[in-house]
């Protein structure tokens, strides 16, 4: 599914009767996107690893219960993080449906758990939690294939998702966007703002997750639950979120006496762009702090 962006757009009347232009236009941009992890040998799986009780084939990952000898097998699978956010500002809540697809018997999801966690910098996690599947034929579950993930399979396997913070896991973060607002360096671009934070507040991001960067996904279980082999053929995270629109993107060389001229010490604009990819570990100030 190809990443699809919805902005409903508000201008203040007021303030165009007022002024004669608007000062900044009120948006809300609505974003959906999925990642696809092909676990089969001729997909060249990466970004996700598993445990040695599952085999690769050509089509996917197969778990075999240990029928003979009536031992149950344990497994897990986990993603690698990814982002989901964009760089200039990314979500502090996000819906997702996680999508496993292959010939899984009744009874595999019984003793399977899925966890998923979030982070900012790439370092620091919130806690695995877990999350509740969603059975085949309940209203959730054609809900979500109609109107959220429309391409999903019908017999897939769904997870549902949600994710939100309150402010107060973000007190700290907003204080110091303050004093972020009146330095000289201030853009209006959550990026810029992480790497203001890392070079100056470093220690901080022990302290609060404030917005959701990246996730990764963990799936755990025993074969306790079913009595013949499962084939994964793939696991999809769809996910969505809404943002503000009021950023926009500042020249970095707006005091400058020459536009254009890259600034010793100030990020250009365009590391600020495309997906969310702040890593807290390539900042050595942190490490000093």
């Amino acid at each position: 599914m190809k990443k699809v962006w919805t902005v409903t757009i508000l201008v203040p009347v007021l303030i165009v009767l007022l002024f004669g232009f608007p000062l900044k236009a009120l948006a809300q941009i609505r974003t959906f996107d999925s990642k696809k992890f092909e676990l089969a040998r001729s997909k060249n799986s990466q970004n996700i690893s598993w445990s040695d009780s599952f085999q690769q084939d050509e089509n996917g990952i197969i778990l075999q219960k240990n029928i003979k000898d009536y031992l149950s097998t344990d497994y897990w699978l986990q993603s690698e993080p990814f982002s989901i956010g964009e760089a200039w500002q990314p979500p502090i809540a996000a819906r997702i449906i996680i999508e496993f697809n292959g010939d899984v018997p009744k009874g595999f999801w019984k003793n399977t758990d899925v966890y998923i966690r979030y982070s900012a910098d790439k370092m620091h996690w919130s806690s695995w939690s877990n999350r509740n599947r969603i059975d085949a034929g309940s209203k959730d579950y054609d809900s979500l294939r109609r109107f959220y993930v429309y391409d999903v399979k019908q017999d897939a396997s769904l997870y549902d998702v949600s994710i939100s913070m309150p402010s107060v896991a973000r007190t700290e973060y907003l204080e110091l966007r303050k004093i972020w607002m009146k330095s000289k360096e201030y853009v209006d671009n959550e990026y810029l703002f992480f790497v203001w934070l890392a070079q100056n507040y470093p220690s901080y991001f022990e302290r609060e997750i404030p917005v959701i960067g990246y996730v990764q996904f963990r799936v755990e279980g025993n074969s306790d639950g079913f009595d013949s082999e499962v084939k994964l053929h793939s696991i999809s995270f769809n996910y969505g979120y809404s943002i503000s629109g009021l950023g926009y993107f500042d020249p970095r060389d707006k005091d400058d006496a020459n536009p254009g001229k890259k600034v010793e010490g100030k990020p250009e604009i365009k590391d600020s762009e495309g997906a969310w990819h702040f890593d807290l570990s390539k900042y050595k100030t942190y490490f000093k702090d």
